[in-house]
């Protein structure tokens, strides 16, 4: 195992423990560390081959430690939630470079993702409606169908013949832990 990989996995378990204890000052390093040595391990590691689709995930992957470092900050959310989400954008467009894959499975993985999504955000956004937060509710939909269209992009790839077993099944698990 690369000793990139291994520092991820050691800032990771550093960044849950620095939040389980609030160490705020362990978490400030870890939680960013972690992610860049991610970057830093699959910019070094990976195929680039096509490389436009190794370059639009690395986007994807530093959008998300903006999302990070924003989301650490006081009154950053709604920063940390746009580059989380940009971030996301660009994790579809670089898991369906190739083509949107249509195949009975990968409909069938849609339309249960869609249900799921549906129960799942229905209660959050009738408690916004029912707040003083209503205009979160446009936001938190389009948020819900972009982290919901992530994962059926990543569930896609156990459906890709071009993608290695092991690859595909740890990219759909990555979808769905997201």
């Amino acid at each position: 195992m690369n000793i990139l990989l291994i520092l991820t996995f050691i800032f990771a378990i550093l960044d849950w423990y620095a939040v389980a204890t609030h160490r705020r000052t362990l978490e400030y390093v870890a939680k960013p560390a972690t992610m860049l040595l991610l970057i830093l391990w699959f910019t070094t590691l990976l195929p680039t081959s096509p490389p436009i689709m190794t370059s639009i995930f690395t986007l994807g992957l530093a959008l998300s430690l903006v999302g990070d470092v924003f989301l650490m900050l006081p009154d950053r959310f709604l920063p940390g939630v746009l580059a989380f989400m940009l971030a996301h954008v660009a994790y579809i467009v670089s898991y369906n470079w190739t083509g949107i894959l249509i195949t009975p499975g990968t409909i069938l993985v849609l339309i249960i993702l869609g249900i799921v999504t549906l129960l799942i955000i229905r209660p959050i956004l009738k408690a916004l409606r029912n707040s003083d937060k209503g205009q979160l509710v446009l936001p938190i939909s389009i948020y819900a169908v972009v982290l919901a269209l992530t994962l059926w992009s990543t569930s896609t790839t156990l459906f890709r013949l071009e993608w290695p077993w092991l690859g595909a099944v740890f990219a759909a698990l990555g979808g769905l832990l997201f």
